[in-house]
Order: C-alpha cells, then structure tokens, then sequence
C-alpha cells in the first residue's frame, strides 16, 4: 500500500469530477427489459383539457419482492386516441391495470369499478408488468420541442446509448395480473 498525502486546499480547487462519472452515480436505478411484480408507492390525480389522469410511482420488485429499481406510468379512465385511432398509452394501461387487479371479475363488472376504488386496490395490490429501458437523448425533437427518446433492442444499441451520453429510464409498455 502507498502512503496517504495531505493535499491543501489550494490544490482541491483545481480538482473536478468528471462529468460521466457524476451522470452514472446520480442516475436513477434501472432494471433490464423483462416482466416485473410493480408495487405502488404514491399517486397524483389531475385533469388536463378535460381528461383525468393518474400518475403512479412504483417499486419494481426482484422476484423475492426486493426493491430493484423505481418506475411510473400515468393512467386514465377516459379514452384517448393516437393519431392512427387506436387507444393511447394512458387508456390501454388504465385498461390492463383495471384488468389485472380485478381479474375474477366480468367485464361489465370491471365497468363499474370507479377510479378511486381502482387506486386503492392497486396502492394494496401487486402487479405484473414488462418494463423496457429508453434513454433520454439531450436533444429535443424541432416539431414538439420535447427530448427524443431510443429505444434499444440489444445489447449493442444499449451500450451505444449509454456512451452517447442518453439517460436510460424504465418504461411500462404492458400491465397484467400478478403470476402466483
């Protein structure tokens, strides 16, 4: 082993951090693309032109029930359509979630459920979900103004957009009943 060196205070103000090594320690937890048990932690319920939505933050779960990471995803009750007329991301999530935590249920029972009930059953009930890893690039894209988000579908592109310097984050495309 080296000897320790007593280093001033003048010296300390020319040392810095590299700025990758900052990003990697202070990034959020991320799990691999697979299917998950998500447990709910907190909500937030507003509307915006009208439509209710319900923002979720969730414990992504080891198979052991561990915390492995964070996620959120937002629902709603009310339908909303992509440009291609299909139902948007936060209906069908709504719809799965509904589906997943009152399985035992008809359809035309899962219809009376209301949004308040279907909160508390989820803030007390386990799900499924397959989560995917975006990243977050530093540009935004010219027509919305937002960042650009990559998908990765291997391991390449994965490591391609870390070196780039893309933020990686947990997405939850789908949400089904918890398996036994």
């Amino acid at each position: 082993m080296s000897e320790a060196i007593s280093v001033s205070m003048e010296e300390l103000f020319d040392k810095r951090a590299a700025q990758q090594m900052v990003s990697e320690a202070t990034a959020f937890k991320t799990v691999p693309k697979g299917l998950y048990r998500i447990r709910a932690k907190k909500y937030d319920a507003t509307t915006r032109d009208g439509r209710l939505s319900v923002y979720f933050q969730v414990d992504i779960l080891s198979p052991e029930g561990n915390r492995l990471a964070s996620g959120s995803f937002k629902v709603s009750p009310d339908e909303g359509r992509t440009a291609k007329g299909g139902l948007d991301t936060q209906a069908k999530l709504y719809g799965q979630l509904l589906k997943a935590l009152y399985a035992s249920s008809t359809p035309e029972e899962q219809a009376q459920v209301s949004v308040a009930e279907l909160i508390q059953t989820f803030m007390q009930t386990p799900v499924d979900a397959f989560i995917a890893l975006q990243f977050k690039t530093a540009a935004k894209n010219p027509l919305t103004g937002w960042a650009d988000w990559v998908n990765t579908n291997n391991e390449e592109e994965e490591i391609a957009a870390r070196k780039a310097g893309h933020v990686a984050s947990n997405i939850i495309r789908s949400i089904q009943k918890a398996q036994a």
